[in-house]
């Protein structure tokens, strides 16, 4: 079992991470490491503008207390239906409720969150994000490229995560394009680079 890093919660990481830049980079890198990124009709310059967006919004956002007793956990899983790239970096809710004991109840609630181990990330607003906790587990800490940190990578991952669907806290679809984000002012994000 690998130990966890508990970093800060989101939305203070996204007030104090060293460059947004690099974020976006991580973000931009996953997409296009994808097998259908060649079938995607955004180029690597209009992914850093949209994932450039998406930080511009939740940097706006307020932050809105949620019901769920979660963490933001960045963890290495292996994917077992893909031979190409078996291993990833997976971006869940931890339920900090969770327990392995087994209560037999006479019936169960799958739509009760506190009787899973881990959630989706994807459709929980953003909003209800921002005041979560990340943790970051051994193995991902030390895959962390030199020239970036670990709440880069870390923030990285997570905004290409919540920005799956769409980049834009509007309803979610199956395809990103719906949510494109125009007229970002990519200067505003640069300028707040401590790192440059």
């Amino acid at each position: 079992m690998s130990k966890i890093l508990e970093l800060d919660i989101f939305g203070e990481l996204l007030e104090n991470v060293g460059s947004y830049s690099k974020v976006i980079e991580i973000a931009v890198a996953i997409d296009e490491s994808l097998p259908d990124y060649i079938d995607n009709s955004h180029d690597s310059s209009s992914l850093y503008n949209l994932y450039g967006g998406v930080i511009q919004e939740l940097k706006k956002s307020a932050y809105v207390e949620s019901e769920l007793n979660v963490s933001i956990l960045l963890e290495k899983s292996i994917d077992e239906y893909e031979d190409t790239r078996p291993e990833y970096v997976s971006v869940c809710l931890t339920n900090n409720n969770y327990t392995d004991v087994i209560v037999v109840q006479p019936e169960m609630n799958f739509d009760d969150y506190r009787n899973h181990k881990t959630l989706g990330i994807d459709f929980v607003p953003w909003q209800h994000l921002l005041d979560k906790t990340v943790k970051v587990s051994s193995e991902v800490a030390e895959q962390v490229p030199h020239e970036y940190s670990v709440e880069e990578y870390a923030l990285g991952h997570i905004v290409w995560e919540i920005a799956f669907y769409g980049f834009t806290t509007q309803p979610t679809t199956t395809d990103k394009s719906d949510g494109v984000v125009a007229d970002v002012d990519l200067n505003s994000l640069i300028q707040l680079d401590t790192n440059t």
